[in-house]
């Protein structure tokens, strides 16, 4: 009985410390534009055709489908533990994007919920 007990903390602990590693913050669109007029580190992780259509001026576009996204946003970002707010069309590949760079050490990523949409929706 014990050992099983032991087993289901030591599984236990493990998840909850796996999840802690990858909850990365999200912001809502309305307050990401009120700090978007501060200096802040922003990537769009469309593809460049979405780009085409519109995107924030301080904002750097690394496609999160490229091979070498990590690597790329690295050259922008080298620090990992600053602040960078991501955004897509939607707020989805920007979470996939955060997932991707959480897994080689990134710490403090925020996702804009809705992604571009959202945001040109409270401009």
């Amino acid at each position: 009985m014990k050992k099983l007990l032991l087993l289901c903390t030591i599984v236990f602990i493990g998840t909850v410390n796996t999840h802690a590693q990858t909850m990365a913050k999200n912001i809502d669109a309305k307050t990401f534009t009120e700090l978007a007029n501060t200096k802040i580190s922003v990537i769009d992780v469309r593809t460049a055709d979405e780009v085409k259509q519109g995107k924030l001026e301080q904002a750097v576009n690394i496609d999160v489908f490229t091979a070498d996204f990590e690597a790329e946003v690295a050259k922008q970002h080298p620090n990992k533990n600053e602040p960078i707010y991501l955004y897509c069309r939607s707020g989805k590949r920007s979470a996939n994007a955060i997932k991707k760079l959480e897994a080689v050490g990134y710490t403090n990523l925020i996702n804009v919920d809705g992604g571009y949409l959202a945001i040109e929706a409270v401009k």
